[in-house]
């Protein structure tokens, strides 16, 4: 769900084209700032804000046994990713996507 928490936060960082080369997708159909990520809950969440034109795929770790299902955030809209998931730069990138997030709390690991 969207929504910071509890627990201490980060400051945002700020991803977009001048990562498509390192992470292999094509940067015609990223923006120049596609996503804004914040750690959250101390560790255990990381909320992706999506900022670019194109929607912003992510992917829930809990949906890897059956197809991945690709969720989409538009422009403006967040979601609180919890260990494991992850999420794409572009569009039309297939699961599990090209980022993952792994929390840096036990409990965090053990409760996902």
């Amino acid at each position: 769900g969207a929504g910071a928490g509890a627990g201490a936060s980060s400051a945002p960082t700020r991803m977009g084209r001048a990562l498509c080369d390192r992470i292999g997708v094509p940067a015609a159909n990223v923006s120049r700032v596609q996503v804004e990520v914040v750690v959250v809950d101390d560790g255990a969440g990381l909320r992706v804000t999506s900022l670019g034109t194109n929607p912003t795929p992510f992917f829930r770790a809990s949906d890897a046994r059956r197809s991945q299902r690709r969720f989409l955030l538009r422009k403006g809209e967040a979601a609180t990713l919890g260990h494991g998931d992850s999420f794409g730069l572009f569009t039309m990138e297939k699961p599990p996507g090209s980022m993952r997030w792994t929390a840096t709390t036990t409990t965090a690991s053990l409760g996902r």
